[in-house]
């Protein structure tokens, strides 16, 4: 099934037309799933902006459908493929026939005694057949809530209609649906009062003009005209916001890996990395940000900071473009694995404090790099903007140079050891070494499009899983298994785990989706059920403020690095989408899972990270917490199955010795 959920100034909202959402009704009735379904208007989306328990309880729920003027016009506005608004009573009718044709029964819950009792009446007129299981008016207290709940439950009732204000409509579908027993459970408002004739509906001609809250406020001016006036206002300024934001990111070229490729030159494949990722800059973010690029290593590389002079009889060296665990620890661990003297790791001039680093150009290079940009700029480049390939074949330019100067002046070093050969700095040193040197690139981290086509000829990999997959992505690479120390056998003691943390994600598009949605939703589910001392959400170095999180706790957040990838102690069950993050979790003893959610490119770099158990939504998941937590054999086949996961992906052989002795 396609994704349908997006974000919409930080609230949920989904991509549905009534058609669909009445086909996924017919389902839920046909004892298929269950489903909860909200409208979003103006005033429920400031309002959840401020109240965490109705944003968690629109995240909650099954399809948030666009039920006011307001946030519809918003949806055309940022150009965000919804379908024309869809208002709540207009769906109700249509779900009610729906109801009578399947032979479910109704319950109605909200407004007054009175008027919930002659709006079951008018249904029933205008839907011959239609049973009504029940009705309750909406003027209960929370401590009645349950017993409410138990009262839908026990009239077997199918579809539930509330029609109660936000937020406590809301709220009580996100506490006690599951308890009510009904297959659909629909939020309707104020829609009893005007089934019922006791409030009038506005003309077409206004609801065609997005002005029903006009005549809403009309009818009721001294509940509503305060409301509208505060929340209107507000919405105002956040949609201002957003397109501004929205303008100043948006990205005129959005294609996939796989369009990309074949845009490119031969002169530009060397800047492969750089240009897709610019181009998915905004137009002017792109083009400054290339500029600005290009100045930075025209400085680096002109003046790069003083280092160590490498010894004349060094034969082998690393090269570290970035840090962390995908960049400088990869490269440490690959030198570690190496035999005889520790091995010189040259450090991109970004990574201060480093031994060594790149060797000058000369001004001489510089002038050669600014007529190359020159020459770009007279060519067609299609579908890619001028500016920011000129300047990627500008800083392509300077680290051709540096490396011609680095081979010039050690004449003895035959291998080179990268952690990924498609980056600005590695890729050129591959096209100049390649043919006459030793280049080797060791697998860094999940193989997703980017990784594709491998440059370096020899590709040294974690294990037997990565190895089909280079295989398969790159048939022309020589291919070996060698996990560098990674395959030992994660802590085999099955102790339950005290707390679950979720490596978040929202930040990459590698998969062809927006994950923010995804992580929002369970992000918020989780947190009506767990403590922050309970649950945390493991951000990426690149999520410094994910919006996605908005109206979280900041106390489930945790900013990188995360000890708890590195150590099993305390135990936690750790659940991603699609990241190395859960392998390096299981390698240290956690229990890991993954959620089945959509994915649209990088299909194998997707099956890779994809362990044993994996789950749909945030009940089955903490249902399998608590059984880790209470039953020992559920424990102890867990941790097999992931020791058997770990046992395909893992496979030290030695084999980098052979490149460097």
């Amino acid at each position: 099934m396609e994704p349908t959920r997006q974000l919409l100034l930080d609230c949920p909202a989904d991509t549905l037309s009534s058609t669909a959402i009445l086909e996924r009704a017919r389902y839920a009735l046909r004892g298929t799933t269950r489903l909860t379904i909200e409208g979003l208007n103006v005033a429920k989306l400031v309002e959840a902006r401020r109240d965490s328990s109705l944003l968690a309880a629109l995240h909650a729920a099954s399809i948030v459908h666009l039920d006011g003027a307001g946030v519809a016009l918003a949806a055309r506005w940022l150009r965000r493929g919804f379908p024309p608004r869809i208002a709540g009573i207009d769906l109700m009718d249509p779900l009610l026939a729906l109801a009578a044709a399947e032979g479910a029964s109704v319950f109605l819950l909200g407004a007054q005694e009175d008027v919930v009792t002659r709006a079951a009446a008018a249904m029933q007129q205008r839907h011959p057949g239609l049973v009504i299981a029940g009705t309750q008016h909406g003027y209960f207290t929370e401590s009645e809530a349950a017993d409410v709940a138990r009262a839908i439950a026990a009239s077997a009732a199918g579809l539930l209609l509330v029609g109660i204000s936000s937020p406590k409509k809301e709220q009580f579908l996100h506490r006690y649906g599951s308890a009510c027993g009904v297959a659909v459970a629909m939020g309707v408002g104020g829609a009893f009062d005007v089934v019922a004739g006791h409030l009038r509906r506005a003309p077409r001609w206004m609801q065609r003009n997005g002005l029903e809250w006009l005549f809403r406020m009309l009818q009721e001016p001294r509940r509503l005209t305060g409301r509208y006036l505060r929340t209107n206002l507000i919405f105002a300024g956040l949609l201002l916001r957003e397109w501004w934001r929205q303008k100043m990111a948006e990205a005129p070229l959005s294609f996939a890996w796989d369009a990309f490729l074949p845009m490119l030159r031969d002169d530009t494949a060397s800047c492969r990395h750089a240009l897709f990722f610019l181009h998915r800059n905004s137009l002017l973010g792109g083009r400054v940000r290339a500029v600005v690029a290009a100045l930075r290593d025209l400085r680096w590389l002109l003046y790069p900071p003083r280092h160590t002079p490498l010894q004349p009889s060094t034969n082998t060296v690393a090269i570290a473009t970035l840090p962390g665990a995908a960049g400088l620890g990869t490269i440490a661990q690959a030198a570690a694995a190496c035999p005889g003297t520790p091995l010189p790791i040259i450090a991109h001039p970004r990574m201060k404090g480093m031994p060594y680093y790149p060797t000058p150009v000369t001004i001489r290079d510089a002038v050669r790099a600014v007529g190359a940009a020159w020459r770009s700029l007279q060519q067609p480049n299609g579908a890619l903007r001028r500016t920011i390939v000129a300047s990627c074949q500008f800083r392509a330019a300077l680290w051709q140079a540096s490396w011609q100067n680095f081979l010039r002046h050690h004449p003895r070093i035959e291998t080179f050891l990268l952690h990924n050969d498609f980056d600005m700095m590695s890729r050129t040193l591959t096209d100049i070494a390649a043919q006459k040197r030793q280049v080797v690139c060791v697998q860094h981290g999940v193989p997703t499009e980017e990784f594709f086509p491998t440059s370096a000829p020899i590709q040294l990999v974690w294990g037997e899983a990565s190895q089909t997959a280079y295989h398969s992505l790159s048939p022309h690479a020589t291919i070996h298994m060698d996990a560098l120390g990674m395959a030992s056998t994660p802590p085999s003691d099955a102790m339950p785990p005290l707390a679950l943390h979720l490596v978040s994600q929202t930040h990459t598009r590698a998969y062809g989706l927006d994950l923010s949605p995804y992580f929002a939703g369970l992000a918020h589910a989780l947190a009506t059920a767990l403590p922050p001392d309970k649950l945390r959400i493991l951000l990426h170095p690149s999520e410094r403020l994910p919006r996605a999180y908005y109206g979280l706790d900041p106390r489930y957040l945790e900013q990188a690095p995360h000890p708890s990838l590195q150590s099993a102690s305390p135990r936690a069950l750790i659940v991603g989408y699609a990241s190395t993050a859960l392998l390096d979790a299981a390698r240290a003893g956690h229990y890991v899972a993954t959620m089945a959610w959509p994915v649209h490119a990088s299909h194998t770099a997707h099956r890779l990270c994809q362990p044993p158990m994996q789950y749909a939504d945030a009940a089955d998941l903490l249902a399998d917490l608590h059984r880790l937590q209470t039953d020992a054999v559920t424990r102890t086949v867990w941790q097999q199955q992931q020791v058997d996961w770990l046992g395909n992906h893992f496979t030290d052989s030695g084999e980098l010795a052979r490149y460097v002795a």
